[in-house]
């Protein structure tokens, strides 16, 4: 006899089922969930995904690649209703477990953060360490650094400080096909030739999702 999908079981119920399985096999079943309690311009998507670190994100992104997978890119929510609207939605992948601080140099005025950290808490990182990250987005406790990069949200600071382009050295994302690239560096001087991530600032994802960043600081006159 033909195999097929058990009776009552659509075949779009199947596909969704092995979608869910395969997910689980990478990041773990604790990281996926079975409906998103975010809505992009009024849409949700059917799973949503929390990888805990960039590797995963890459294995989540050539999966949804393969899959041909509608994916959109959430941290802390607060820019949701930025951007164009998307025609459908198969996945979100939040970046809310990719957060911490990767490196911190006070002489050298340079700060690397996780995406998923929020702009909050990288400002008192920088506080601690008598600096100044000269961001001011919205709702900074909740909006995360990749957010703020990916959508180009510096708010007021900017007419003194300059714009997200200014204060960013460099940054690591993941590409739409799951591979890692890096552009920057960690002072002005090692950032040579054209600057590529100027491209993603401002990209709201289309490119690929943004894991780490460098911000130049400023000292800090008490």
């Amino acid at each position: 006899m033909p195999s097929g999908p058990p009776q009552g079981v659509s075949a779009a119920q199947e596909r969704a089922a092995a979608l869910v399985q395969r997910l689980e096999q990478i990041i773990g079943s604790e990281r996926v969930g079975r409906g998103s309690d975010v809505a992009i311009h009024g849409i949700r998507a059917p799973l949503e995904v929390r990888p805990g670190d960039s590797e995963q994100l890459g294995q989540v992104l050539t999966l949804a690649n393969e899959e041909r997978l509608a994916v959109c890119v959430v941290g802390g929510g607060t820019k949701i209703g930025w951007g164009n609207r998307p025609e459908h939605l198969d996945l979100v992948v939040s970046t809310h477990d990719l957060c911490g601080f990767s490196h911190i140099d006070a002489d050298n005025l340079s700060l690397s953060v996780r995406a998923g950290t929020t702009v909050a808490e990288a400002r008192a990182q920088a506080q601690g360490i008598n600096r100044v990250l000269p961001l001011d987005p919205g709702r900074p406790a909740s909006a995360t650094v990749g957010g703020v990069v990916a959508t180009g949200d510096q708010g007021a600071r900017g007419a003194g400080y300059g714009g997200v382009r200014d204060v960013v050295l460099g940054l690591s994302a993941v590409l739409a096909d799951g591979s890692p690239v890096k552009f920057g560096g960690r002072t002005m001087k090692n950032v040579a030739g054209y600057d590529m991530t100027k491209l993603f600032i401002g990209s709201f994802g289309v490119l690929g999702v943004i894991t780490d960043v460098t911000f130049r600081l400023l000292p800090r006159y008490e």
